[in-house]
């Protein structure tokens, strides 16, 4: 297969280990399309994942492209590929692992690929597939959202809480929300109320919602538990060694890593023996597990830790634009 240009590096680290180089596209193997890309998204995980704060899950094989998110056009298809045909406009997602999405061709899982609806723009779809899916799973499968109830959206208006502030106000349930004081505009468009600043009095909104969904990974757990009304849920879409501990404690925590929705739960997923900070989540996850069935014969603890100011989170789609990590 002739070769085509793609942004990858060599090693994990800053901006500078970036090089914009020539490859050669794999060839697609069983249930998978390869698709010549049209627009590419950025999102925060791509500059998690390039310095190495995930290293544990996506490896140590380079040279290792760089982004997720893409639209474009079916050029291949291989064996047992049966929905996607050449020349199907589409979008998706690549595997945590292989990643490549800036680049001309990449290759993805048939079943991580579907049609673009033709009234979207090459850019508008690759917007979609990390924010979208993690939204969704955030509320639906892990909130187990219902009509009628509340979510408060912590960073309403990044890719993720955009997303799920729409899904939950299309299944029927109110939004609440934080993002700064001068995008509030923005948010009541999206029919969000309450507004609050990112520095907000939790107390003043105690116990008026069944989900809290914090997209920027920075609300204090305690500001979190105020708002919650009991029997509710606090979903944190930012893991850390510390959180996944956290999440197997009994409680309202639970701490989601957007995925697509036939891979495993990482509960089920075995954790890679290299990384740099993989013994130590095993290990904090083999002790919470301990702990969680030692006191659930007594009490039911509550997790407890604090955290900072967020921003919002805004996944920049792109053709060759540069990425918004911070979504400023």
């Amino acid at each position: 297969m002739t070769t085509a240009k793609r942004i990858q590096y060599h090693r994990y680290g800053g901006p500078e280990v970036l090089r914009l180089e020539d490859f050669r596209p794999a060839r697609p193997g069983p249930g998978e399309v390869l698709i010549r890309v049209k627009a590419a998204a950025a999102n925060p995980m791509d500059r998690k994942i390039r310095n190495g704060e995930m290293k544990m899950l996506t490896g140590w094989k380079f040279p290792r492209g760089l982004g997720h998110d893409f639209a474009g056009v079916v050029v291949a298809v291989g064996d047992g590929v049966t929905r996607l045909g050449v020349g199907d406009e589409v979008l998706g997602g690549t595997g945590l692992k292989a990643a490549g999405a800036f680049a001309e061709m990449v290759v993805a899982e048939e079943k991580a690929v579907v049609t673009k609806p033709p009234n979207l723009s090459w850019e508008e779809a690759a917007a979609i597939p990390v924010v979208g899916l993690t939204a969704f799973q955030a509320l639906v499968n892990t909130g187990e959202l219902q009509a009628g109830q509340a979510v408060f959206i912590h960073g309403c208006l990044g890719g993720v809480g955009r997303s799920a502030a729409q899904i939950a106000l299309a299944r029927g349930a109110s939004v609440g929300g934080s993002c700064r004081d001068t995008a509030a505009h923005d948010a009541r468009g999206l029919g969000i109320n309450p507004i609050v600043d990112f520095d907000f009095d939790a107390t003043k909104l105690a116990k008026r919602f069944d989900i809290v969904l914090d997209t920027a990974g920075t609300l204090p757990i305690g500001a979190a538990q105020a708002l919650l009304k009991p029997g509710g849920r606090i979903i944190d879409i930012n893991p850390t060694p510390a959180k996944f501990a956290r999440s197997a404690l009994p409680g309202p925590y639970r701490v989601l890593v957007g995925k697509p929705p036939w891979q495993t739960s990482m509960r089920s997923r075995r954790l890679p023996r290299r990384g740099c900070c993989g013994c130590r989540l095993r290990a904090a996850c083999r002790s919470a597990r301990r702990s969680r069935r030692s006191r659930s014969l007594n009490a039911h603890p509550r997790a407890e830790s604090s955290s900072s100011r967020p921003s919002d989170h805004h996944p920049s789609p792109m053709r060759t634009s540069r990425a918004d990590p911070a979504g400023k």
